[in-house]
């Protein structure tokens, strides 16, 4: 029967000044599988050596494959340069009254983050419970992880997998899956013996050589440490919710999706800046928008409407909505929950209330077909493409368009298209694009009724249809008006082992509380 083994780590002070390890882009947070297991031996080593039932269990959990990890969300803090001096004091003849010229810069960045969530690691296994159950013990000894600063304490515990798979969902932070060859650094067969000669070797790595008439000190490099590269994938985590007037839907039209999410989008942001107001600012950047920068893209939340598809006459109105929270984003997820549950929406320019209100649900069968993998997409709200636009003054705009005129305002658009993929972080490249006023879904609206209540011009807006050679992963936004319910994206052909994001929502709507 397999098994788990859950090992959580807190650190004491919600501080991580670990170099970073190039950690799916997340800046060397969460600390990896490779420094865990260095601190394990750590806390097992009784001075230099290591007890042979501790060296078995260590050994043992070397052979187990990639752990799955959960951590929360975490922010870099900027850059302090720091002079200290080196500890190298026989390179000024061991006189401390020198030690002023072994000063050197050291950079000071840490990860910030909540202290009362643990990163925790889980492992499953077939066989070596005796073994599992040392490592816990292992586990009770471990006090930092990281740098000599990072003080830690950690706990296992041996589950059962469902229990397990149930702890790690229920993690308020991200979920981490391994996959193939990447350069996050894990242990493998090998592992503990490589720890074991660096440190042997460590310890006589300075020596005198005497065979010169001068007696030299001499530093031999010790080797390094045996790691394997794994690649993490951090899965987005999604909100899913309804909107609701007692037991029946209160739909939204299509062409209003924008000023519907800039809405709730402003309200929720306005409920947390008064629940935390040490938050406000970075409530403003990654909910609003306003004062985000190239670096913040990654980090900022993104609210689908959720149309109604699926069937031939499905009206296209919007029922439901789906939050999308990047793995790296700092906000928990509950406090986002909390924000937008009870919300009711209304028009950012007008102040009119609709009817109906936010209601979270676990129900994920409309979200999914915008969250499959597909080779195919089409724009079920419009995208705005900036970039293509293209003033028409005089009597030019009066006048109707010939051919040539309507070819070079496509091409326009379809190389803002281009753009606008990459600004999305879409890495495949699109062999075919078509571009379009006309919807393409038979309810859908016209692209330029979709700048009723948008800060975009009509000339920007357009329909979209993707095709690519591989599979692209969903839900798929794009365009300048992504953070804001236009741009979004529907599979209309699914790619080969299409799948589903895996999503986590629950129903507590708890208030945030200050950390």
């Amino acid at each position: 029967m397999s098994r788990s083994l859950r090992l959580a780590v807190r650190f004491h002070e919600g501080r991580y000044h670990g170099h970073a390890d190039r950690f799916h882009a997340a800046d060397g947070w969460p600390p990896s599988p490779g420094r865990l297991f260095q601190a394990l031996v750590a806390a097992a080593a009784r001075g230099a050596r290591l007890l042979a039932d501790d060296r078995r269990a260590l050994g043992w959990l070397e052979q187990l494959g990639p752990p799955r990890i959960a951590a929360p969300p975490a922010r870099r803090s900027h850059s302090v340069k720091l002079f200290v001096p080196n500890n190298d004091l026989d390179a000024v003849g061991g006189d401390p009254d020198r030690v002023s010229e072994l000063r050197t810069d050291k950079q000071w960045r840490p990860c910030f983050f909540d202290p009362d969530q643990p990163v925790v690691y889980v492992w499953n296994f077939d066989s070596g419970e005796p073994e599992a159950e040392r490592v816990s013990n292992i586990a009770a000894r471990l006090y930092q992880l990281g740098r000599g600063e990072d003080m830690a304490c950690a706990v296992a515990d041996i589950l059962p997998c469902e229990r397990a798979d149930a702890a790690l969902a229920d993690h308020a932070g991200a979920l981490y899956t391994p996959g193939g060859g990447g350069d996050v650094a894990c242990p493998h067969p090998g592992t503990l013996a490589s720890l074991v000669e660096r440190h042997g070797q460590a310890r006589g790595r300075l020596t005198w050589d005497a065979s010169r008439d001068k007696v030299r000190q001499l530093f031999t490099q010790p080797p390094q440490v045996s790691f394997r590269g794994v690649d993490y994938r951090a899965l987005t985590r999604l909100l899913l919710f309804e909107l609701r007037d007692g037991p029946g839907f209160t739909p939204r039209p299509l062409r209003l999706a924008a000023p519907l999410i800039a809405g709730l989008r402003d309200a929720a942001a306005a409920k947390l800046r008064t629940a935390l107001p040490t938050q406000a600012a970075l409530f403003e950047k990654l909910i609003v928008g306003r004062g985000a920068g190239p670096r913040d893209l990654d980090l900022r939340i993104r609210i689908l409407p959720l149309p109604s598809i699926g069937a031939a006459h499905a009206d296209l109105s919007i029922r439901r909505v789906m939050i999308e929270v990047p793995a790296q984003c700092p906000f928990r997820v509950d406090d986002l929950r909390w924000a937008f549950a009870g919300l009711s929406p209304c028009n950012p320019e007008t102040g009119e209330v609709w009817p109906g209100r936010l209601v979270s649900t676990e129900d994920s069968r409309m979200a999914d077909r915008f969250s499959l993998n597909g080779s195919t997409f089409r724009s079920v709200t419009a995208a705005a493409l900036s970039t293509a636009v293209r003033r028409r003054l005089g009597a030019e705009a009066n006048s109707v368009k010939d051919a040539g005129q309507r070819l070079r305002e496509e091409a326009r658009a379809v190389g803002a298209v281009v753009q606008a993929l990459r600004h999305a972080g879409v890495r495949a490249r699109p062999t075919d694009i078509r571009v379009q006023r006309e919807p393409f879904h038979r309810r859908g609206a016209m692209a330029e009724r979709f700048a009723a209540g948008s800060r975009f011009s009509k000339h920007a807006l357009w329909h979209v249809e993707l095709q690519f050679r591989e599979a692209v992963p969903g839900p798929l936004l794009i365009g300048d008006g992504r953070f804001c319910g236009l741009g979004v994206m529907v599979p209309t052909t699914t790619g080969p082992g299409a799948e589903t994001l895996t999503r986590r929502t629950s129903a507590g709507d708890a208030a945030p509380s200050e950390r």
